[in-house]
Formats: structure tokens, sequence, C-alpha cells
């Protein structure tokens, strides 16, 4: 296709951004020997360079792709020019999410797109789009024998990858982040803790009650905030579903006083309900079927919570990455019974149970917080706007973009 104008390569110029700090590759218009062209952005935590693993193999670009995303550990998205087509593939998470059509293919939302499937590897040619077998995030499954010890030491093994330097932390008081606090802590890690939450919320009194041995910076709203921070989520995300909005709403927040504060890149807790049964409707769920549904949940990150979460980062010039989904970890939860997972009642049983153990207070390992939206204010604040205007929060929130 190269040459033929079908397809807009890294459409927008854009499309693929270099981030920092390292390990990174972010490769533009490079010509693997014997392969094509390949477009690479992410980043790689097992120091294995695509490059070198493309030059490999022999088979199709769709096999090739396969084979390169088995070995790399990391999150990143990738397409390769050869034989004729363009080949897509993303981490088996879809964790840096990646945007096509029939004729371009971008790592921001485009008009009409769909996002490439994390265990599927697509080839856009001139007969069209077709689909290959890709790589299962099931296989990183691993056999747990310590349950506890297996996976404080992969968290542990997954922070020291992703954190060099200094790094930023998304910190709600709740166990997900609470616990990667104490372990950076642990660590000797330059760390700095960023909440958000409205005047007098749940979140900021937790927060700050909570001595963890790190900086924390507090980003208090007040309401009259709120509309200029939601049209910057819809603006960024492209989405209006009112749920999604009083989620985005306090992680772009964080996000920008991070940037601010000079952060080139945050962590986030993202992937602790999927993995270890947080969400209030596993309680009904016998064991087999909450061993499925978490599969199932962890599966459908790559189009719910990840891209809302790359996109907001992406808009502020931050790389967010996200300890819970690191592959050591993912492998470790795979491996642990559903029993440890919910356990009398208790959501995320295994998570608290090591945060009690790591001396966390009970306000943080033996509370049930309340969802992100709901314990900063935003989501009750933006409903107070909405009224305020004689409408719904949808509608609300769908003429944002059009207000000037």
């Amino acid at each position: 296709m190269s040459g033929n104008g079908k397809l807009a390569y890294g459409a927008k110029g854009s499309a693929f951004l270099l981030h920092r700090p390292p390990p990174l590759y972010c490769l533009k218009s490079m010509h693997v020997q014997g392969m094509g062209r390949l477009t690479f952005e992410g980043r790689v935590y097992n120091g294995l360079d695509p490059r070198t693993l493309l030059g490999a193999y022999t088979e199709g670009p769709g096999r090739v792709l396969r084979h390169v995303v088995e070995r790399l550990d990391g999150e990143y998205a990738m397409a390769l020019e050869c034989d004729g087509k363009v080949v897509l593939a993303v981490d088996p998470l879809g964790l840096r999410p990646m945007y096509y059509t029939s004729e371009e293919f971008s790592i921001h939302r485009l008009p009409g797109g769909e996002l490439v499937r994390p265990w599927e590897v697509v080839l856009i040619g001139d007969e069209g789009i077709t689909f290959e077998e890709g790589v299962d995030f099931l296989s990183w499954e691993k056999e747990v024998k310590e349950p506890m010890k297996e996976l404080r030491r992969a968290l542990e093994e997954a922070l020291e990858k992703r954190v060099k330097d200094r790094v930023g932390l998304l910190f709600s008081g709740g166990i997900d982040s609470t616990l990667l606090a104490r372990l950076l802590a642990e660590m000797g890690k330059d760390v700095t803790l960023y909440s958000v939450g409205l005047e007098g919320s749940q979140e900021l009194e937790l927060v700050r009650s909570l001595d963890l041995g790190l900086k924390l910076v507090v980003k208090e709203l007040r309401e009259e905030e709120l509309e200029g921070y939601a049209r910057k989520v819809v603006e960024a995300t492209g989405l209006r579903d009112p749920m999604q909005v009083a989620i985005g709403l306090p992680v772009y927040a964080a996000c920008e006083a991070a940037k601010e504060d000079g952060q080139e890149a945050v962590l986030a807790g993202q992937g602790a309900d999927e993995l270890f049964g947080g969400y209030h409707r596993y309680l009904a769920l016998s064991p087999a079927d909450l061993e499925e549904a978490l599969r199932e949940d962890v599966r459908a990150l790559y189009r719910t919570n990840v891209p809302r979460d790359a996109a907001i980062a992406d808009a502020l010039g931050l790389w967010l990455s996200c300890p819970y989904l690191d592959r050591g970890v993912v492998g470790v939860a795979l491996g642990i019974p559903s029993a440890l997972k919910i356990k009398d009642g208790m959501r995320k049983y295994l998570l608290r149970e090591l945060g009690r153990r790591l001396g966390l207070p009970e306000a943080v390992w033996g509370r049930r917080k309340r969802a992100i939206q709901y314990s900063t204010g935003v989501e009750s604040g933006l409903r107070r706007l909405a009224r305020g205007r004689g409408q719904g929060l949808g509608n609300y929130l769908a003429g944002l973009t059009n207000r000037l």
C-alpha cells in the first residue's frame, strides 16, 4: 500500500508521540531489514528491541507481529508496513490504545475508527481489513503457591520497572493506590501523591489523614470549576457519558497537578478492581462465575477505562502507567483463587490483607471506599450544575463542547 495514498500512516503527524523518561522506544518511519517500515510507540520493560525481534522471523507479517507481542513486556502500539499491507498490534491488554479505519490509524480517537483488540492482529490491505490471532493475556497465568508473598513481589517488580527517576501517583486513599504508595515508600522511590476532590469531600478528608512518608499534593476544586474540567475531559476523550466524565474529571485534575509539578509520568491503580474483585456486583456471584466475570472485565479494559485515562494523560503530555496491569502482576492474579479475592463479603480481600500486613491503617484496608466520582464529590457537583441549567446531566455534558 506504500505510496498509493490509500492509508495515511501515522495520521495527523503527531499520532505517535515521544514520551519520556525511558525505558522507551518511539520509532518513526524506521525500516527493518527484510521486513518493511515499523512505527512503534510505547514502553518496553524487558530490554528487548522490537526491530531486532522483527528481523528474527521469516513468516508473514501478522505472525511476525504476534511473535513480537509474545516477547515484549510493556505498554505499546505498533504498525508494520510489509508485503503491501499495514499490520497493527497492541500489547495483550491494550494499555496503549490504537484506533484504525481503512484509511488511517492513530493512538488518538478517530472518527468512525475501531480499537485494535489486544488478542488480534489487524491487517489492512487493498483487499480490505482482515484479522489474525494475537496473544491472549490468559497465557500469562502462573501457578501461585504463596499468594501474599508472590503478589507483593510482583507488585514491587512492576514498580521497579516503571520508576527510574521521580514519578507521580494518582492517589485516592483507597487500598489500590495506598498499597502502591506504601510499597514505593519502602523501596525509597521519589514519589509525589496527587489527590483531587471538591471542597470538604470525603476523599480529601481521608488523604489528609494519612502519613505515608511521601509528598502529598492536594488539589481542592470549587464547584464552579467543574464545568471547565468536564469540558476538558470531553474534549480529550470524546466521551459524554455522565459516569465516564465524572470518573475522568478527577483523573484529569490530578494529572494536571502532576504536570504543573514537573512530572513526566504518573502511576494509577487501574485494574485492581477487575483483577482482585473490587466491584459490588461481584458479591452475588458463585466462585466459578466470579472467575469468569473477572477475566472478562480485565479483557474489556482496552475499550473502557484504559482509553479514557490514556487520552487524558496524552492531552496533558504525560505517560500514564498502571502497575496492577503489569504482566507479572496479572499472571499472579490469574493464579490466585477467587476465595482470596472476595472473602466473608470483603472485596479485594487479598489486597486489603497485604495492606494490613504492611501496616496501613484500618481506615484504608478495612474501609469500603466509594467510587471516585462519588468520594470526590464530582458527580453530585456536576448534577447540581446541570440542574442549575434546567437539564439532566447527560444533556448538560453533551452540550459542553458547544458552549463558549
